[in-house]
């Protein structure tokens, strides 16, 4: 017994179908739902950004499956996204979008650790940097020395938990409490949180569904996870894990409006932590403690999988991994002043002004001039120094891609007639 599962850990992986590649790819893009329940993201959007957000990130995976026939065959093990950056681009450019989308890696490490850290804030007190720097250690060395079966079978007690979680809570809670207790509780003291008629709200959404496709498409995890799905099998994976997520974002909602009812939220980034607090069900609260450490570490997990796949395909990978331990224990120190929403509006538009140029990286086989990182580098500063200042994210977002639309089909007219 003992030889057969060390043997299951260590052993070559398989290729998967659709249910479990669905899984998969659940395993990455779940942990975003949970995540836009920070006290600023509520007051100025409401309940109702957590399901717009929820949505652009379906509707982004749906995308990529209407589109990812025309990546053709790639081998299990690799992510595709560095190998077609490898033939595609030369000189400066390559080395501009292999750094750029590296470090579009690190919003979601970012995102897990200040998830993790107001956790461990609550429930450990003063022995949070104890447990995060264990956290931490258990996750390298499970990345090193765990197959792609081993986190085969991660994925599985995840998506156990994850669904033990998204029903028993919601059901509980809203059987015993009753739904109309928990809305006038809602109204009674957030009742800007049930305010619909914001009409940013569309211009966000509409904005976030070029971010969301923008930061599918550069997700090196998500390219990990396709290489071990059957390749007849990835759209139809891609489709039902975007169909999971959008209903799974409504639980989550739920969830949020549990944990708040009763009265003023605390004041903390990740305000659906609050759940913890409730009495009624010291099971439940044990549960959903254990879901957030577990959703954390295999995202996170999956993350440094993706990472070490890319690497080999990275002529740079020493420099890699020193500046990843550089800003991971940056991470650490400065962890208190981060803002989620602030993070989420960073590198959403870096994802939005990058989609145009990642699309023709991976889906044609159009030839970028050597100076097309200097445009892409502009309008990215250009993005983010409008977006801080004013606040607005649609604008800059509608902008950069005209730019970058229109700057492409110059080069492929001149390409065509040459």
């Amino acid at each position: 017994m003992r030889r057969s599962i060390s043997g299951f850990f260590t052993s070559h992986f398989f290729m998967v179908g659709t249910a479990f590649g669905a899984s998969l790819l659940l395993v990455r893009w779940i942990t975003g739902n949970p995540l836009m329940s920070s006290e600023k993201t509520l007051i100025k959007y409401g309940l109702f950004f957590g399901i717009i957000y929820t949505l652009s990130y379906g509707f982004a995976l749906v995308a990529l499956a209407f589109f990812v026939k025309r990546a053709g065959g790639w081998q299990p093990a690799t992510v595709y996204i560095t190998e077609r950056i490898n033939e595609q681009t030369t000189g400066h450019n390559r080395l501009f979008f292999k750094s750029i989308t590296y470090f579009a890696q690190y919003e979601l490490w970012i995102v897990q650790f200040v998830v993790l850290y107001t956790f461990t804030h609550m429930v450990f007190n003063d022995w949070y940097f104890q447990f995060l720097f264990a956290f931490l250690i258990v996750l390298v060395i499970f990345a090193f020395y765990t197959s792609m079966n081993g986190f085969y079978l991660f994925t599985m007690l995840f998506i156990i938990v994850l669904l033990s979680t998204l029903t028993f809570i919601p059901i509980y809670y809203f059987v015993l409490n009753g739904t109309t207790k928990i809305y006038e509780g809602i109204r009674l003291y957030h009742p800007y949180l049930l305010y619909y008629k914001n009409p940013e709200i569309i211009s966000v959404f509409i904005a976030y569904l070029f971010v969301a496709i923008g930061q599918v498409l550069v997700d090196f995890p998500t390219w990990f996870n396709l290489s071990f799905i059957k390749q007849e099998k990835r759209k139809s994976a891609l489709l039902s894990a975007a169909f999971i997520k959008i209903l799974l974002g409504f639980s989550f909602t739920a969830i949020l409006m549990i944990a708040i009812f009763r009265g003023p939220f605390e004041n903390l980034e990740v305000l659906i932590l609050t759940f913890l607090y409730r009495e009624e069900s010291l099971w439940l609260s044990y549960l959903f403690g254990i879901f957030i450490v577990v959703a954390c570490f295999m995202v996170l997990l999956n993350s440094l999988k993706a990472f070490q796949a890319a690497r080999r395909e990275s002529i740079a990978h020493t420099a890699t991994t020193l500046i990843s331990l550089f800003l991971i224990v940056g991470l650490l120190s400065a962890i208190e002043q981060i803002s989620l929403l602030s993070t989420v509006l960073f590198f959403g538009m870096i994802n939005a002004v990058l989609l145009p140029f990642i699309y023709i990286i991976l889906f044609t086989k159009l030839r970028l001039p050597s100076y097309t990182y200097i445009l892409v580098l502009l309008l990215i500063i250009g993005s983010e120094i409008y977006l801080f200042q004013t606040g607005q994210l649609l604008l800059p977002v509608i902008v950069s891609l005209i730019v970058a639309i229109g700057f492409l089909l110059w080069v492929r007219s001149c390409q065509k007639r040459n």
